[in-house]
């Protein structure tokens, strides 16, 4: 087939046309991007020609968790179906190039398209396709082709506290709650995590005072501090031969070993 350069025609070819990108996987950080290449052209006789001045349509199938731009990083604009997207106009060459990119890690099916969606969810909507529904044929979208793209997640480069945890003095021998806290996390862009006891080191419930912890996530740290108090001694204990209930300090208490007597002597239950 013989190509030849022609200023504009009037339609585009979908099985004439072409996709290609210059890598299949880019770090999931807001910021870089694969490059997508689509060639518009039509056949006329045994004749491919380009068309310029012609748009088509792109779609993703995680919707608008990826972003559409033209070469100068503005982003595209939404058809009918908001997950949907228009090209820029192809040029003389018939060349449109467009740029996507995300902040969530993933895979993403891309799809190519040359029939303007009349609604969401219709059957001519390239999203439809990438969603499965049967309705939405290759043949009904017209398809010119698809391009699966891995987002990877982006290395966390920073974590720093955000929220301090619900409690930070402790009494002595309690265990840790970190309840209420959370971290920032920046790994191209940021998000906010909830603190977990396993990201957690350094709390020792026996050491009295100011103790400072390490939150540990993704290989980064950062810090923070709590109080464990001094252990309280009761002023007065009263119990009763065989009851577990006993009185301390005045409040009723209640003890899971009763006092005894064995061969003369008094035996009853000592906490820490």
């Amino acid at each position: 087939m013989t190509f030849v350069p022609m200023a504009a025609f009037g339609a585009v070819n979908q099985y004439a046309s072409t996709v290609a990108v210059d890598k299949t996987s880019v770090e999931a950080d807001g910021t870089g991007y694969v490059k997508m290449t689509i060639y518009i052209n039509d056949v006329v006789g045994t004749t491919r020609v380009p068309a310029s001045n012609q748009v088509v349509y792109v779609s993703s199938s995680r919707g608008t968790t990826d972003s559409f731009t033209d070469r100068a990083g503005i982003a595209l604009t939404a058809a009918a179906d908001p997950n949907v997207f228009v090209t820029p106009l192809s040029d003389v060459s018939g060349m449109i190039e467009v740029r996507v990119k995300s902040s969530v890690a993933g895979t993403s099916n891309i799809a190519v398209g040359t029939i303007v969606p009349s609604a969401a969810g219709a059957a001519d909507s390239l999203f439809s396709y990438l969603d499965g529904d049967t309705n939405a044929t290759a043949t009904n979208v017209r398809l010119i082709d698809s391009k699966t793209i891995t987002f990877t997640k982006a290395p966390t480069t920073s974590i720093a506290m955000k929220t301090l945890p619900n409690k930070l003095t402790y009494k002595y021998g309690e265990s840790l709650d970190v309840t209420g806290g959370t971290i920032t996390v920046t790994a191209g862009t940021t998000s906010e995590v909830a603190l977990t006891a396993d990201m957690i080191s350094g709390y020792k419930s026996t050491k009295v005072g100011e103790q400072t912890l390490t939150v540990t996530y993704d290989g980064k740290t950062t810090t923070f501090t709590v109080n464990v108090e001094e252990l309280g001694w009761a002023k007065s204990i009263t119990m009763f031969i065989g009851a577990t209930a006993y009185v301390q300090d005045d409040q009723a208490q209640v003890t899971d070993v009763a006092p005894f007597i064995q061969d003369g002597r008094t035996v009853f239950p000592v906490r820490p």
